[in-house]
């Protein structure tokens, strides 16, 4: 019954004339985006070869130099769309509601509170475009100087700034409802007994409010650390792209998947009227973004013929951020990553530098078989690495979750 009231308000959602003619805006404007970015990535490719922002393919046995950092054409035509589609909603907000052609008075309180909703939503967009575009910018340097690993740590930061600035000024909330995990809230009710939260923080013995982390459904104010979670979001979305690559088609083709879900998403959570704006939203940044994505992945796809370099690991990864900070489901979003999750747990080790790590962690390539294999670090011996490194190797080895060669007592 709660599944079909959800469909009877996507159709009436649809049905609404303003809203259908701002999803045919967006969608026929993504279509131009794809098409614009698949001619221009076959034009413009020598361009990027002469400039030297080249590379060879080093898991085929055909050497040519390939044009890497191709996610600059994808991430322009994309500043292109949205920067053509952001006017949409909002003038045709004005001309509904305008009286230019009529010949009775105008009313200025309702252009006031016209205004007063139409800033709120346009900050939104504003703020995603400019934190998209530091982002464009960071890529583009580390394709062409190569930036060290701090500096994708910090400048992401201070790139997701925009955001932060527009969610807290924005009043929106930082209230979190956590499931109901009853068997846990049981257990520690057997434990310390009922108490309330103001008879947990009086007890002796208890480091942390555990209370705190079952309230058996009920809302939870993270306030300042919910900042922080943002925060720390943006900087793992975009590098999370990142870490997951060295194949062909892997870097957009996860962003592919990752958007796809975000749309699916978006059309089956379909919410209350007072929260239309941020489905619109989500839908409205989310579709450009896979139709570019879409064309570059048809000359990523293997064999690849151009490379996206990390122009476009930042982009999508900021892309997704913004989609899932201003359109409120942050949460939500890490369900979406975890194959990244995964993976950046697994590659802490050598992020951290307490195992060794090579420049580039590619897939190793057979020449014989044509095929691609795990790949390995140096030699290394195990007493002369930290104790962080001791200790991740031992865990790594005791759940099987690396392949260790010994020779020579290394």
């Amino acid at each position: 019954y709660t599944n079909f009231n959800k469909t009877k308000q996507l159709f009436e959602m649809i049905q609404d004339t303003s809203v259908n003619f701002l999803i045919g805006a967006n969608l026929l404007l993504s279509v131009l985006g794809a098409f614009l970015t698949h001619h221009l990535i076959k034009d413009m490719s020598y361009l990027f070869i002469k400039a030297n922002l080249s590379g060879r393919d080093l898991s085929k046995k055909d050497k040519r130099r390939i044009p890497e950092a191709m996610g600059a054409i994808a991430s322009a035509v994309y500043l292109i769309v949205m920067f053509l589609f952001i006017p949409v909603p909002f003038l045709s907000k004005y001309v509904s509601n305008s009286t230019i052609f009529s010949d009775t008075p105008v009313n200025t309180s309702s252009f006031d509170s016209l205004n007063n909703a139409v800033s709120y939503e346009l900050v939104n967009y504003l703020a995603a475009m400019l934190s998209i575009c530091c982002m464009i910018f960071l890529g583009f340097a580390d394709d062409v100087l190569d930036l060290r690993w701090r500096h994708k740590l910090l400048l992401p930061t201070l790139a997701s700034l925009p955001l932060l600035m527009v969610y807290i000024l924005s009043g929106d909330s930082t209230w979190v409802t956590v499931p109901h995990f009853d068997f846990v809230c049981d257990m520690l009710s057997s434990q310390f007994g009922p108490l309330t939260f103001q008879q947990i923080t009086d007890r002796d013995g208890l480091p942390f409010d555990l209370w705190r982390l079952c309230p058996r459904g009920q809302p939870i104010n993270l306030s300042f650390f919910f900042y922080v979670y943002i925060l720390l979001l943006a900087v793992f979305c975009t590098n999370a792209i990142n870490i997951l690559a060295g194949i062909n088609g892997l870097e957009v083709g996860q962003s592919v998947i990752i958007s796809a879900c975000i749309l699916v998403y978006s059309m089956l959570q379909i919410p209350n009227v007072t929260m239309d704006s941020l489905t619109l939203f989500r839908f409205s940044v989310t579709c450009p973004f896979l139709g570019v994505s879409l064309a570059l992945l048809w000359h990523n796809w293997y064999p690849a013929r151009v490379f996206v370099g990390d122009t476009y690991c930042n982009f999508a990864g900021m892309v997704l951020a913004v989609i899932g900070i201003l359109g409120h489901f942050s949460k939500t979003l890490l369900l979406f990553f975890i194959p990244q999750i995964l993976n950046f747990i697994l590659s802490i080790p050598q992020l951290f530098g307490w195992i060794p790590c090579p420049r580039h962690r590619l897939p190793k390539w057979n020449e014989t078989t044509n095929l691609l294999g795990m790949s390995y670090t140096g030699p290394f011996k195990i007493a002369s690495l930290p104790t962080m490194g001791r200790v991740s190797f031992k865990l790594l080895t005791a759940f099987r979750l690396v392949h260790v060669k010994t020779e020579q007592g290394k």
